[in-house]
């Protein structure tokens, strides 16, 4: 057996419990763009296989795993899942291409149990900010709107309690999550300049999640279409978007910049040539 598939036996055990967990309590709402990084970065592990035999480190890495799993929690399952490529990344014996989908995996699965103690401690926060940013927005828009912490009331008997599931703090995070792995395992290692698409999909992704809390306080009848029917997709296309438009300019941009450093790199060369005095007319 290999050190690739150890590796990979042992995310996948990992990966199981903190998924099934919650399904078989029923508690499982799936997140596809979450679902899509780990898929992403599992298959950069599987495509840049390492086909080593196994060694004492990867058995004692997935016994550790094992036992850590003993614990009967879904959130306590991510963190195993990211102590656990941390430390094959901190093992520095990998490929620089594998490197990174562990960090990508680490990132995933740290950002469920980090996240769930960030809207612990500082959900009413969270929630009145949401709320304070569609207040003003309302505003703008002339209507006549009254904030009582995460409650809008508006004219009339509709009001709109903004809950930490409609917050902007989870899709921030998922939409940062998204960036960071395309953005990482595409362009083989991380820029300090990919800060300024990480900030974009930040301020695009708060903006969308905003402007649907505005729609959903509208009326009753805005309520149901954003929040039950037809709007649903709506909202979410345009979320995607927010997210996928900021790291396309991103790749884009680093492509074009390869293509530019590569040409006068080959450009320096041809002319060091042409000035070697060895090179000349025969005749």
């Amino acid at each position: 057996m290999t050190r690739n598939w150890v590796l990979l036996m042992g995310i996948s055990i990992a990966l199981a419990n903190a998924m099934l967990r919650p399904v078989m309590s029923g508690d499982w709402h799936p997140n596809y763009l979450i679902i899509g990084v780990l898929f992403f970065a599992i298959w950069q592990l599987h495509i840049l296989r390492n086909n080593a035999p196994y060694q004492a480190f990867d058995v004692w890495a997935v016994f550790m795993l094992l036992m850590s799993l003993l614990v009967p929690s879904s959130q306590w399952a991510w963190v195993s899942l990211g102590v656990y490529c941390l430390a094959h990344f901190a093992a520095g014996s990998w490929a620089s291409g594998i490197r990174i989908g562990l960090v990508v995996l680490a990132a995933a699965a740290f950002r469920e149990p980090v996240g769930h103690i960030v809207k612990e401690w500082l959900a009413e926060d969270l929630l009145q900010f949401d709320t304070g940013l569609v207040q003003s927005l309302l505003v703008l828009q002339g209507a006549e709107v009254v904030q009582s912490g995460n409650i809008l009331r508006l004219a009339g008997d509709h009001a709109l309690v903004v809950l930490t599931g409609c917050g902007s703090f989870t899709n921030i995070s998922v939409a940062l999550l998204v960036w960071y792995g395309v953005c990482l395992i595409q362009t083989g290692g991380w820029q300090n300049r990919f800060m300024w698409s990480g900030c974009t999909v930040a301020i695009l992704t708060l903006f969308v999640n905003v402007l649907r809390l505005a729609f959903l306080a509208q009326s009753p009848a805005w309520f149901t279409f954003f929040h039950d029917a037809e709007g649903v997709w709506i909202m979410q296309s345009l979320g995607f978007v927010a997210i996928a438009l900021p790291i396309w300019v991103q790749l884009k941009y680093e492509k074009a910049r390869s293509h530019r450093r590569n040409g006068v790199a080959g450009f320096t060369g041809v002319a060091a040539q042409s000035r070697d005095p060895r090179i000349g007319h025969q005749g």
